[in-house]
Formats: structure tokens, sequence, C-alpha cells
């Protein structure tokens, strides 16, 4: 399931992701913007075994230095 693939790839992604993060010298304060939405998912496949459709949520965010 490509979903859990990412899940377990979760720990290594974000450590590579948030590797080069750096506050500028003169930031006061982070602004965070968070969205979220659920994902209708199709049948699949895993290990030979039908996998029923489900939702799935999914979500993206910003921050911003101020």
């Amino acid at each position: 399931m490509p979903g859990q693939e990412f899940e377990d790839q979760d720990d290594d992604l974000r450590t590579e992701v948030r590797g080069d993060e750096n506050l500028h010298d003169d930031v006061v304060a982070l602004r965070v913007s968070l969205d979220g939405t659920r994902l209708r998912m199709h049948d699949e496949e895993l290990d030979g075994q039908a996998a029923e459709p489900g939702w799935r949520e999914a979500a993206c965010g910003v921050m911003a230095q101020l």
C-alpha cells in the first residue's frame, strides 16, 4: 500500500527535510498554517489480498519566519 510505504520511511524523510532548517537572526516570531482534507482511496491489492477502499487524511502546512 503506497501510504504504508511512506509511513515506513517517515522518520528518515522528516530528518532529511528538516536537516537544512535554520532560523534567520532577525526572526521574532513564526507563523504556522495547517490545512487538511480527507481523500477517497481506490480499491488496492496488498500482498495478494484485497484492501478495502476508504478515506485517508491528507495534510499540509507552511511555516513562515517573521
